[in-house]
């Protein structure tokens, strides 16, 4: 729901280019009321994965920094829709494997550590997207068949992040160990 919300706000932004940051995204997402149900910090950590996809995959350009480390993007493609009129890309995606492509100008040990933070916050996003599903499917158990497979998706999304995490530990720890003899 979070994401369909999110791609319509996009929808809206092509027309202007307006200059906005997760937490603004998120200010604007929280006005509907289909998300009233979902913490802040979720649909924060949720805005946070689709943006940094939206990055990964050239429609979105981090524009400046406000303070130390709140980043202001901007839509830079001209629609949110892939090739086959698909909305944004899935965050199934290796992200892995884009983020090296964006940080081929980094020595390999910064790419892996930048690597590192994307694919621990986007795990974060994931899970907790499955736990809060597991408390809606708790609290209303008649629409546990429509949530179940929404939990699902995101646990399964959650073990392909932590499974690249797991390569990019092993490949950092390796060179490190590898440095240090």
């Amino acid at each position: 729901m979070i994401k369909q919300h999110f791609q319509q706000w996009l929808k809206a932004l092509k027309d202007k280019p307006t200059h906005f940051t997760k937490v603004s995204c998120r200010n604007e997402l929280m006005k509907h009321p289909e998300l009233a149900g979902y913490k802040p910090i979720i649909v924060l950590q949720r805005v946070g994965d689709l943006i940094d996809r939206l990055v990964i995959d050239g429609h979105v350009v981090q524009s400046d920094t406000i303070g130390k480390r709140r980043r202001v993007y901007q839509l830079i493609d001209s629609t949110s829709e892939g090739p086959n009129g698909t909305s944004l890309p899935s965050n199934r995606h290796d992200i892995a494997t884009s983020k090296t492509d964006d940080t081929s100008h980094l020595s390999l040990d910064e790419a892996l550590q930048e690597q590192r933070r994307v694919l621990k916050k986007s795990m974060r996003a994931a899970k907790a997207e499955a736990e809060h599903l597991y408390q809606l499917a708790k609290n209303y158990p008649e629409a546990k068949p429509d949530i179940v497979p929404l939990q699902e998706d995101a646990i399964q999304r959650a073990c392909e992040l932590q499974g690249q995490l797991s390569a990019v530990l092993a490949l950092s720890a390796k060179r490190h160990a590898g440095g240090a003899l």
